[in-house]
């Protein structure tokens, strides 16, 4: 989660709207191929696994076990960590 507020705070998480949106554009330019789902509020909208799972935790979203966040978030922790990185190393 703080990584994923961090990235949030490279595309502007303060101007109104769109920082998620901004961050996921960024996310599928950096790792093409990387999982999306349809975000459960807004059908025509996917989302990236990373902020799937940030909203899963964020977020009370209907059928969602916790547990199984948290373990997905193990599994994808790796490629945030990378993200992050280019990220600062792209703002410096």
């Amino acid at each position: 989660m703080h990584l994923y507020n961090l990235l949030l705070m490279f595309f502007d998480d303060n101007r109104r709207g769109g920082a998620q949106r901004r961050l996921d554009a960024f996310i599928r330019r950096e790792q093409p191929g990387v999982a999306e789902t349809p975000d459960p509020d807004h059908p025509n909208v996917y989302e990236t696994v990373y902020t799937r799972l940030r909203n899963e935790l964020g977020h009370n979203r209907k059928d969602v076990n916790l547990d199984h966040t948290k373990a997905e978030m193990k599994e994808h922790l790796g490629g945030l960590i990378s993200l992050t990185k280019r990220a600062i190393k792209l703002r410096s």
